[in-house]
């Protein structure tokens, strides 16, 4: 949770792009909103198609291993950001692509 000013801003998708949470800060300091506000990409992805991007972009082909849904898990995530987008003006506009493209990249130099 990132508060500034009277904004908290707070990435309830897992899957957001950094760049898009920073934007979104950014917007909370310059406005006089109040509350919490969900950012993310605004679009549906199950976790198969998240997991098929990256095996497609680091170039390799894994079946996965399923086991028993357990309490809590969540078979996809779409995130409300429209208190975010009224109050902040805040819209996504960073491709979740290419974020993890650059992430991946990243991460195989460390």
């Amino acid at each position: 949770m990132i508060a500034i000013g009277h904004a908290t801003v707070i990435p309830l998708q897992k899957l957001h792009i950094c760049k898009g949470l920073v934007k979104a800060n950014i917007l909370a300091g310059m406005v006089a909103a109040e509350g919490f506000f969900a950012i993310a990409c605004c679009k549906r992805i199950s976790l198969n198609e998240f997991v098929g991007r990256i095996m497609l972009i680091i170039g390799i082909q894994v079946e996965p291993e399923y086991d028993m849904p357990r309490a809590g898990d969540i078979r996809d995530s779409l995130a409300d950001i429209s208190p975010a987008e009224e109050a902040l003006g805040y819209h996504p506009d960073y491709d979740m692509n290419l974020g993890l493209k650059e992430t991946i990249k990243w991460f195989q130099k460390i």
